[in-house]
C-alpha cells in the first residue's frame, strides 16, 4: 500500500515517462523491454540521475503497468551496474569515451547481415561519424535531407531546435570497401524504406523483433536516446572492451579527435562539429 505523497511521486515520473515514449515514438503503456531498457539508459548515460532516482523511477514506471513490466530483470540489471559506477566515480558523470577509425569500422562490420536493422544501423553509424553532428541534429535527419550520388552522400544537417535554418552540410565520401560505404547503406536504407511505401519524414525507423520497419504513424520517429541505445549495441556485439562508454557522443568527440589529429586546424573541426570555438572538444 502506497501513501498519498509517493502516487504523487509516481504519478510525476510516469508523466516524464510517457512525454519521453512520445518523443521517441514509443508507447508507454504497455511498456516493452527495449522501451524500458532505452528509458533506463536516458536516465543514467543522458541525465546522469543518481541510483536512488533511477530506482525510483523504475518503480513509478512499473505502478503504472497492467501487468509485470517487461525487461524488469534487465533494467535492475542495469541499476546495479550504475550503482558500482556512480560509486566509483564519487558521484560523478565521465565524459564520452571517443571511438577510434578502428573502433566504428568494428561497429559497422557487425552490420554485414544486410538485414533493416543492418541496414539502418550502418546508416547511423556511417553518418554520425562522417558529419560529426549532435544526436539532435542526428534524429531531426529526414529522407529529404539525404543526396545519393556514386561519389558519395551529402547531409543536410538539421538545427537541434524547430525554426532555426539547417546547419549546413556533409559530404561523406564512397568508401570502396562495400561494407563500410556509406553510399551502399544510405541507398539500400532508402530503397528499403521506398519498397514499404516511406519516401519522405524521418530517416531513422523503429524495426520490430520480427524485422519489420514500422511505418504506422506516431510509431516511426526514434529519438536521440533511442539512436545512443543501437549505437551502444553495436559497440557491444563489435566487442569493443569499453562498449558501455560507447555512444552517439563517442562517434562525434572521436570523428572530431581523428580530424584534428589529420590537420590540426581547430577552427576547421568547430565548424565541421557545429562546436563553439572554445569548446570542452580540445579536452578530448
Amino acid at each position: 500500500m502506497t501513501t498519498p505523497n509517493t502516487e504523487r511521486i509516481y504519478a510525476s515520473f510516469k508523466r516524464q515517462f510517457a512525454t519521453w515514449c512520445a518523443s521517441e515514438g514509443r508507447l508507454a503503456v504497455p511498456c516493452s523491454s527495449d522501451t524500458l531498457l532505452a528509458y533506463m539508459t536516458y536516465l543514467i548515460e543522458q541525465r546522469a540521475l543518481t541510483p536512488v532516482s533511477v530506482n525510483s523511477h523504475l518503480a513509478g514506471i512499473r505502478s503504472g503497468q497492467p501487468t509485470e513490466l517487461a525487461g524488469l530483470a534487465e533494467a535492475r540489471t542495469m541499476l546495479r551496474e550504475w550503482q558500482a559506477r556512480w560509486s566509483k566515480q564519487g558521484g560523478r558523470q565521465q565524459k564520452a569515451l571517443p571511438a577510434s577509425a578502428a573502433d566504428v569500422r568494428a561497429m559497422v562490420r557487425t552490420c554485414s547481415g544486410f538485414e533493416p536493422a543492418d541496414l539502418r544501423d550502418g546508416t547511423l553509424l556511417l553518418l554520425a561519424w562522417g558529419t560529426a553532428a549532435q544526436a539532435e541534429s542526428l534524429a531531426r535527419i529526414e529522407i529529404r535531407d539525404l543526396q545519393v550520388a556514386s561519389t558519395g552522400v551529402t547531409v543536410s544537417i538539421p538545427a537541434t531546435v524547430d525554426g532555426k535554418p539547417s546547419l549546413g552540410d556533409a559530404f561523406l565520401a564512397r568508401d570502396e570497401d562495400t561494407s563500410q560505404d556509406p553510399v551502399f547503406f544510405v541507398r539500400e536504407w532508402l530503397s528499403l524504406l521506398e519498397e514499404g511505401g516511406v519516401t519522405d519524414g524521418p530517416l531513422f525507423k523503429q524495426i520490430n523483433r520480427h524485422g519489420t520497419v514500422l511505418t504506422a504513424q506516431g510509431s516511426t520517429l526514434l529519438g536521440r536516446d533511442s539512436l545512443r541505445s543501437l549505437v551502444q549495441r553495436r559497440a557491444q556485439r563489435a566487442g569493443l572492451e569499453n562498449w558501455k562508454k560507447i555512444g552517439l557522443q563517442s562517434l562525434r568527440t572521436g570523428s572530431a579527435v581523428t580530424r584534428v589529429d589529420l590537420t590540426c586546424d581547430e577552427d576547421a573541426l568547430a565548424i565541421h562539429g557545429h562546436w563553439r570555438p572554445a569548446s570542452s572538444i580540445v579536452g578530448y
